[in-house]
């Protein structure tokens, strides 16, 4: 062992750093109001929860029937999808009330972020309850596949990230954002159109968190939930849940565990070790992994 690496595991401490904020909540609808789209036990995202709860041990789901400053005072991430189920006007999911978006508003203002995905425009309605309380506005129902292609990936922590980069997602008759402005834009498909788009942190208000929006709820189903889709939404959870770069286990302590993990996909030169996001596994993302392990985080 060199050196280095035994200075930095005792300046972490054995028995760990514990990492603020993490492993997080992750809120959201339950099934009563959410139905099969509810991370909290969905039928229709079940991969998706699970998949979510692999990633990142011990965090915990949970469930509400309304959107309440109290229920979200206990919530990290928060996922809300616009429909009980993925197609089918009669699958909406109750519209937003006037509180609903006061609280909403609140949770983003506190500093923490949210997950949005809409649909087309059979899911009009409970759309436009989520995203008037952003300001933005949705419409239309495009094609059966709809490719929806990236921008700058380098430039952004949700398609290049953690879990891996992610150049495009397919689609299935998705809808579109009608008014994000393009700095905000991160997916569009070919007719040019929004598919993706993010409010960064500290948009809305001084201190707000980001706001994840896409306009396929079809993507992250157990049917259609592709590698390229899953890695979205992990980055995205990794990027609002303020994990640290040297917490490489994502189990909300920072401590040798995460040394070996690194060192082990470092030599094996798998892409979780391209720590600094270049498109490389070298030199430089072990000094990137060591520096952070050193401090704590």
């Amino acid at each position: 062992m060199s050196i280095r690496r035994l200075v930095a595991l005792a300046s972490a401490c054995a028995c760990g750093l514990v990492v603020a904020g993490v492993p997080p909540t992750i809120g959201g609808f339950n099934t009563t109001r959410g139905g099969a789209m509810s991370l909290a036990g969905g039928s229709d995202v079940m991969l998706l929860s699970s998949s979510i709860q692999i990633a990142f041990p011990s965090c915990t789901v949970t469930g509400t029937s309304t959107l309440t400053d109290s229920y979200l005072a206990g919530v990290d991430v928060l996922f809300l999808a616009s429909g009980k189920k993925h197609a089918g006007a009669s699958n909406m999911i109750t519209a937003l009330s006037a509180a609903e978006r006061g609280a909403l508003l609140n949770y983003v203002a506190s500093g923490k972020g949210v997950i949005v995905a809409i649909d087309n425009s059979d899911f009009q309605a409970a759309n436009q309850s989520i995203l008037s309380a952003f300001a933005l506005t949705s419409s239309g129902k495009l094609g059966a596949s709809e490719p929806m292609s990236m921008g700058d990936t380098a430039e952004s922590a949700i398609t290049n990230g953690r879990f891996g980069t992610v150049t495009s997602v397919p689609t299935y008759w998705p809808g579109v954002i009608d008014n994000a402005s393009s700095d905000r834009v991160v997916g569009r498909f070919n007719s040019g159109a929004t598919g993706l788009a993010v409010i960064p942190r500290g948009a809305i208000s001084a201190g707000s968190g980001p706001v994840v929006i896409v306009t396929d709820m079809s993507m992250l189903t157990n049917t259609y939930l592709a590698n390229n889709a899953m890695t979205l939404m992990l980055n995205t959870i990794v990027d609002m849940a303020g994990y640290c770069t040297s917490d490489f286990d994502l189990d909300g302590f920072v401590n040798a565990l995460d040394y070996d993990a690194f060192a082990s996909a470092f030599e094996n030169g798998d892409f979780e070790a391209d720590v600094n996001l270049d498109g490389f596994v070298n030199g430089l993302d072990y000094d990137t992994f060591a520096s952070a392990f050193e401090v704590g985080c």
